[in-house]
């Protein structure tokens, strides 16, 4: 999103008024500072547990609550892309970026999660099995203990996360057994802890490509969803972009090794990241670095026999990983596809995984990956095809689709040099709203009023990263990367 020529139009005068100065700060602070009012709207601190369950819970169908977060993310997009456009005129240091992120993330932290999600709750239920009462997370469930937690504990189904998350679930879940409210926030300093490593590693690897640092940094690290879905809500999604960028680091500074193991425990946190591991293998082979591929191939299957050995003895436990027990929803292409399917193909797609239209479509989805890979040659193209085939897992074959799942992709859109990648992330970061905007439970009984909320959510960033603008076009013709 720089400006592409000297030329400023009267859009991006005014786009820069908006965040010249110390107002670029200003507008943050008080766009997360609306955002913690938001978040403690009608939550009575002083109720009893059973009652401040329910407040946590509930906030979500409140329109009035839902859309006031809405609101204030979109205004704090419109600063946002302000700023990207306007980039280069702002001259921001590194020092000025470093206290605005630290500013801003910490209003994010102090947000009560619970509005838009409520998954904090059954991952300290999952550390809860594990660190106290010693249970395999993958083999028992919650629903096997009846405690004071057992209210928050809402997820019935074994833990679908690969094992890396429980070094973090345990040390939030045993502070619940002195205070609920005192684990959410243990749990999302760990993971304000883990995006700071983010942005520092992020740093890193630009200062390492010769780029400008301080822009890279701000378009991962002041997204607005990014801030709602990792700091805000917490979700988990942090460990896996901070063990993505581990892998990157090292595959940039040529130890592909180490860089093998991170892409394997990016993997073991959701499994998406095997696409990174997988794209290592091909910018391994295109390096011919083999000495390194075979020790780092070592070194993953001995933490796999590991696992093997303790959390994930079975198969069972294995599959929990793939997420079984979702639903397939209608937030992904793949969810619609098989709406318009027959009840019989449906029923048959859901209860055997070899079953033809899931071999069809997965085998589809393998040929593309691998059309893409190929074309890895350096840090550049592992960088952007690693993007590419993340977003067709996104958008085409997972059969579930939620905001946070973007996050995935912002570290990417950081990095690129690919200005369409680069916009239609960040597009697709803000187009997601409309899956907040418009809630779930509107649509169980309109099916268009679905339809229009996965349009406005998927169409018009997937036009962005699928056709070139006129201008990128006349570059490319001109020969301009």
């Amino acid at each position: 999103m720089h400006v592409q020529t000297a030329e400023v139009t009267h859009a991006q005068r005014i786009s820069f008024q908006l965040v010249k100065g110390r107002r670029l700060l200003l507008f943050n602070l008080f766009g997360y500072a609306l955002l913690i009012v938001v978040s403690v709207w009608h939550l009575e601190w002083a109720a009893r547990p059973e009652r401040l369950q329910a407040e946590l819970f509930n906030r979500e169908a409140d329109l009035a609550i839902v859309w006031t977060q809405v609101a204030a993310l979109a205004f704090l997009f419109l600063i946002y892309f302000a700023a990207l456009v306007n980039w280069q005129r702002l001259k921001i240091s590194s020092r000025q970026l470093a206290g605005m992120v630290a500013a801003v993330a910490f209003l994010a932290w102090c947000c009560v999660p619970g509005v838009s999600s409520a998954d904090l709750f059954p991952y300290i239920g999952f550390g809860r099995l594990a660190g106290i009462y010693r249970l395999n997370p993958y083999l028992h469930t919650y629903r096997e203990v009846h405690d004071f937690y057992s209210p928050y504990a809402w997820f019935s189904f074994p833990m679908s996360y690969g094992p890396v998350v429980l070094l973090a679930f345990i040390p939030a879940a045993l502070v619940s057994s002195l205070n609920v409210v005192a684990s959410l926030y243990v749990l999302k300093l760990e993971w304000l802890a883990v995006f700071c490593g983010s942005v520092w590693l992020l740093s890193k690897l630009l200062k390492f490509a010769g780029r400008d640092g301080t822009y890279g940094v701000f378009t991962f690290a002041l997204n607005p969803l990014v801030m709602l879905e990792l700091i805000i809500t917490g979700h988990n999604d942090g460990l896996l972009i901070l063990f993505a960028l581990l892998a990157l680091f090292f595959a940039q500074r040529q130890r592909l090794d180490v860089a093998l193991v991170m892409a394997l425990l990016s993997a073991l946190v959701k499994l998406s990241g095997i696409l990174l591991f997988g794209a290592l293998l091909f910018f391994i082979w295109r390096n011919r670095a083999w000495r390194q591929s075979i020790v780092g191939l070592l070194v993953s299957g001995c933490l796999l026999v590991a696992l093997k050995v303790t959390l994930l003895p079975t198969g069972t436990e294995w599959r929990n990983l793939l997420n079984p027990s979702i639903v397939i929803n209608m937030n992904s292409a793949h969810g619609w596809v098989l709406y318009l399917m027959s009840d019989h193909v449906r029923s048959l797609y859901s209860s055997n995984p070899l079953s033809p239209p899931r071999l069809i479509v997965a085998g589809t989805f393998m040929l593309f990956c691998l059309w893409r890979l190929l074309r890895i040659t350096d840090f550049d193209s592992l960088v952007r095809e690693a993007a590419y085939t993340t977003i067709a897992l996104l958008v085409v074959y997972s059969g579930i689709f939620y905001p946070w799942y973007l996050t995935w992709l912002v570290p990417y859109a950081a990095l690129t040099e690919s200005q369409r990648l680069r916009n239609g992330i960040l597009l697709y970061t803000f187009t997601a709203l409309w899956l907040y905007a418009i809630p779930i439970f509107w649509t169980a009984n309109n099916l268009r009023l679905r339809a229009l909320r996965w349009a406005l959510a998927h169409v018009p960033p997937l036009a962005r990263l699928m056709f070139p603008t006129r201008a990128e076009r006349r570059f490319a013709h001109a020969g301009v990367n």
